[in-house]
């Protein structure tokens, strides 16, 4: 499985990176996956020319699956990540993302699904549990 770069369409700076290396830690930390590392993915985008921002072609997402040997490829877009300032102590992140799965061998859509959720969804008694950023 291999994780491609996320889009970001938010106005948070970085927020693909940021959503892609955890989005990636998280896969790798589960067992239940072999990931394939960010560093070989990113070469075979700069060998196939793919700037930044760029979305891959079906036939480009095939030669990504082939050079990395990866059967799976999860992308997504950043819609929506901003951290609200509640107070002077209170951040509340908010996250809004589309992911996609990919077959590597035709680069075609398995599943796709829209995430979007916010720190106080997971306030707890007494704050236990409080995210404070994103």
């Amino acid at each position: 499985m291999a994780v491609l770069p996320f889009f970001n369409e938010s106005d948070f700076k970085m927020g693909d990176i940021i959503v892609n290396k955890v989005f990636s830690a998280q896969l790798q930390a589960s067992g239940n996956y072999k990931v394939v590392q960010e560093g070989d993915v990113l070469m075979v985008y700069q060998q196939l020319g793919i700037m930044p921002g760029e979305t891959p072609t079906p036939e480009q997402l095939q030669i990504i699956a082939n050079r990395v040997g990866a059967q799976l490829l999860i992308t997504g877009i950043i819609l929506e990540m901003r951290e609200n300032y509640l107070g002077s102590n209170y951040i509340n992140p908010k996250l809004a993302m589309e992911v996609e799965i990919r077959d590597g061998n035709s680069g075609e859509i398995i599943w796709i699904s829209l995430h979007r959720r916010q720190g106080s969804d997971y306030t707890k008694t007494m704050h236990f549990g409080t995210i404070y950023s994103v």
